[in-house]
Protein backbone atom coordinates (compact mmCIF):
# COMPACT_ATOMS: atom_id res chain seq x y z
CA UNK A 1 0.00 0.00 0.00
CA UNK A 2 2.92 2.31 0.70
CA UNK A 3 4.34 1.86 -2.79
CA UNK A 4 0.86 2.29 -4.30
CA UNK A 5 0.32 5.53 -2.35
CA UNK A 6 3.74 6.84 -3.32
CA UNK A 7 3.21 6.07 -7.02
CA UNK A 8 -0.29 7.56 -6.91
CA UNK A 9 0.99 10.73 -5.21
CA UNK A 10 3.69 11.16 -7.86
CA UNK A 11 1.32 10.41 -10.75
CA UNK A 12 -1.40 12.73 -9.46
CA UNK A 13 1.02 15.36 -8.13
CA UNK A 14 -0.98 15.42 -4.90
CA UNK A 15 -0.20 14.50 -1.32
CA UNK A 16 -3.70 13.10 -0.67
CA UNK A 17 -2.79 9.42 -1.28
CA UNK A 18 0.01 9.66 1.30
CA UNK A 19 -2.31 11.35 3.81
CA UNK A 20 -4.91 8.60 3.32
CA UNK A 21 -2.22 5.92 3.73
CA UNK A 22 -1.00 7.55 6.94
CA UNK A 23 -4.53 7.66 8.35
CA UNK A 24 -5.20 4.02 7.38
CA UNK A 25 -1.84 2.94 8.86
CA UNK A 26 -2.55 4.76 12.12
CA UNK A 27 -5.94 3.05 12.46
CA UNK A 28 -4.48 -0.35 11.51
CA UNK A 29 -1.61 -0.08 14.01
CA UNK A 30 -4.01 1.15 16.69
CA UNK A 31 -6.38 -1.77 16.16
CA UNK A 32 -3.56 -4.30 15.93
CA UNK A 33 -1.48 -2.91 18.79
CA UNK A 34 -2.52 -5.40 21.50
CA UNK A 35 -1.37 -8.35 19.38
CA UNK A 36 1.25 -6.55 17.30
CA UNK A 37 3.28 -5.31 20.26
CA UNK A 38 3.33 -8.73 21.92
CA UNK A 39 4.34 -10.53 18.71
CA UNK A 40 6.98 -7.88 17.97
CA UNK A 41 8.47 -8.30 21.43
CA UNK A 42 8.53 -12.10 21.11
CA UNK A 43 10.04 -12.02 17.60
CA UNK A 44 12.73 -9.60 18.76
CA UNK A 45 13.78 -11.92 21.58
CA UNK A 46 13.43 -15.16 19.57
CA UNK A 47 13.89 -14.39 15.87
CA UNK A 48 12.62 -17.05 13.47
CA UNK A 49 14.88 -16.80 10.44
CA UNK A 50 14.25 -19.26 7.64
CA UNK A 51 16.47 -19.85 4.62
CA UNK A 52 14.70 -19.24 1.31
CA UNK A 53 16.62 -19.89 -1.89
CA UNK A 54 13.56 -20.97 -3.93
CA UNK A 55 13.09 -19.56 -7.39
CA UNK A 56 10.48 -19.89 -10.10
CA UNK A 57 11.23 -19.51 -13.80
CA UNK A 58 8.68 -18.22 -16.29
CA UNK A 59 7.90 -21.74 -17.59
CA UNK A 60 7.12 -22.98 -14.10
CA UNK A 61 5.09 -19.83 -13.43
CA UNK A 62 2.97 -20.45 -16.52
CA UNK A 63 2.55 -24.07 -15.41
CA UNK A 64 1.42 -22.90 -11.96
CA UNK A 65 -1.16 -20.59 -13.54
CA UNK A 66 -2.55 -23.03 -16.11
CA UNK A 67 -2.33 -26.60 -14.77
CA UNK A 68 -5.88 -27.62 -13.91
CA UNK A 69 -5.16 -30.55 -11.64
CA UNK A 70 -3.87 -28.91 -8.49
CA UNK A 71 -4.84 -30.18 -5.07
CA UNK A 72 -3.31 -30.97 -1.70
CA UNK A 73 -2.34 -34.42 -2.97
CA UNK A 74 -1.15 -33.39 -6.45
CA UNK A 75 1.10 -30.44 -7.13
CA UNK A 76 0.27 -28.78 -10.42
CA UNK A 77 3.88 -27.79 -10.88
CA UNK A 78 7.15 -29.46 -9.93
CA UNK A 79 7.99 -27.29 -6.92
CA UNK A 80 10.52 -28.22 -4.33
CA UNK A 81 10.83 -28.52 -1.40
CA UNK A 82 7.34 -27.12 -0.76
CA UNK A 83 4.17 -28.38 -2.37
CA UNK A 84 0.92 -27.11 -3.81
CA UNK A 85 -0.12 -25.30 -0.64
CA UNK A 86 2.72 -22.84 -1.26
CA UNK A 87 2.72 -22.69 -5.05
CA UNK A 88 -0.85 -23.44 -6.20
CA UNK A 89 -2.18 -20.40 -8.06
CA UNK A 90 -4.40 -21.71 -10.85
CA UNK A 91 -6.12 -19.03 -12.91
CA UNK A 92 -6.48 -20.90 -16.20
CA UNK A 93 -5.52 -19.89 -19.71
CA UNK A 94 -8.33 -17.30 -19.87
CA UNK A 95 -7.14 -15.80 -16.59
CA UNK A 96 -3.56 -15.57 -17.85
CA UNK A 97 -4.86 -13.96 -21.06
CA UNK A 98 -6.89 -11.41 -19.11
CA UNK A 99 -3.89 -10.58 -16.93
CA UNK A 100 -1.68 -10.12 -20.00
CA UNK A 101 -4.26 -7.81 -21.64
CA UNK A 102 -4.42 -5.76 -18.45
CA UNK A 103 -0.67 -5.51 -18.04
CA UNK A 104 -0.06 -4.60 -21.69
CA UNK A 105 -2.95 -2.22 -22.35
CA UNK A 106 -3.65 -0.50 -19.00
CA UNK A 107 -2.89 3.22 -19.30
CA UNK A 108 -3.15 6.40 -17.29
CA UNK A 109 -2.21 7.03 -13.69
CA UNK A 110 -4.11 4.05 -12.29
CA UNK A 111 -3.13 1.68 -15.07
CA UNK A 112 0.53 2.67 -14.84
CA UNK A 113 0.53 2.27 -11.06
CA UNK A 114 -1.00 -1.20 -11.36
CA UNK A 115 1.58 -2.22 -13.96
CA UNK A 116 4.55 -1.04 -11.87
CA UNK A 117 3.29 -2.79 -8.75
CA UNK A 118 2.45 -5.96 -10.70
CA UNK A 119 6.00 -5.99 -12.10
CA UNK A 120 7.39 -5.59 -8.57
CA UNK A 121 5.25 -8.47 -7.26
CA UNK A 122 6.25 -10.60 -10.25
CA UNK A 123 9.93 -10.03 -9.51
CA UNK A 124 9.38 -10.81 -5.83
CA UNK A 125 7.29 -13.89 -6.66
CA UNK A 126 10.03 -15.33 -8.88
CA UNK A 127 12.22 -15.60 -5.79
CA UNK A 128 15.99 -15.94 -5.74
CA UNK A 129 16.43 -16.23 -9.51
CA UNK A 130 19.46 -13.89 -9.44
CA UNK A 131 21.75 -12.51 -6.69
CA UNK A 132 20.41 -9.00 -7.37
CA UNK A 133 16.74 -10.07 -7.45
CA UNK A 134 14.55 -8.23 -4.92
CA UNK A 135 13.52 -11.35 -2.94
CA UNK A 136 16.98 -12.24 -1.51
CA UNK A 137 17.35 -8.66 -0.26
CA UNK A 138 13.79 -8.42 1.09
CA UNK A 139 14.21 -11.77 2.84
CA UNK A 140 17.02 -10.27 4.94
CA UNK A 141 14.65 -7.66 6.38
CA UNK A 142 13.16 -8.42 9.83
CA UNK A 143 9.53 -8.53 8.76
CA UNK A 144 10.24 -10.96 5.89
CA UNK A 145 13.14 -13.04 7.25
CA UNK A 146 10.71 -15.62 8.68
CA UNK A 147 8.81 -16.03 5.42
CA UNK A 148 9.41 -19.39 3.79
CA UNK A 149 8.62 -18.90 0.11
CA UNK A 150 8.37 -15.90 -2.20
CA UNK A 151 5.38 -17.36 -4.06
CA UNK A 152 3.04 -15.48 -1.73
CA UNK A 153 3.76 -12.37 -3.77
CA UNK A 154 2.04 -13.97 -6.76
CA UNK A 155 -1.38 -13.46 -5.14
CA UNK A 156 -1.16 -9.64 -5.20
CA UNK A 157 0.30 -9.96 -8.72
CA UNK A 158 -2.90 -11.72 -9.84
CA UNK A 159 -5.04 -9.13 -8.03
CA UNK A 160 -3.25 -6.19 -9.66
CA UNK A 161 -3.17 -7.78 -13.11
CA UNK A 162 -6.91 -8.52 -12.95
CA UNK A 163 -7.57 -4.97 -11.72
CA UNK A 164 -5.55 -3.72 -14.70
CA UNK A 165 -7.73 -5.89 -16.97
CA UNK A 166 -10.89 -4.44 -15.41
CA UNK A 167 -9.39 -0.97 -15.89
CA UNK A 168 -8.81 -1.68 -19.61
CA UNK A 169 -12.40 -2.93 -20.04
CA UNK A 170 -13.77 0.06 -18.12
CA UNK A 171 -11.84 2.59 -20.21
CA UNK A 172 -12.82 0.84 -23.45
CA UNK A 173 -16.52 0.89 -22.54
CA UNK A 174 -16.25 4.47 -21.34
CA UNK A 175 -14.57 5.66 -24.56
CA UNK A 176 -17.23 4.02 -26.68
CA UNK A 177 -19.95 5.47 -24.47
CA UNK A 178 -21.27 2.00 -23.68
CA UNK A 179 -21.01 2.48 -19.93
CA UNK A 180 -24.22 3.72 -18.33
CA UNK A 181 -23.63 6.01 -15.32
CA UNK A 182 -25.23 3.49 -12.96
CA UNK A 183 -22.76 0.76 -14.01
CA UNK A 184 -19.82 3.12 -13.61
Amino acid sequence: LGVWALLAAVAQRRVAPLVMLTAAAAVAVGLAAPKLLAVGDLMQRFPRKIDSQESVDLGLLLNMFTTRFQSFEVAGAPTSPWGWHEYGIYTGVAGVGAMMVGLVFATGNRGGTMKILAALFLLLGLGAFHPLAPWPWLHTQPLFSSQRVPSRFLLPLVLLAMLAFAHVIHRTLERRRLLPPLVD
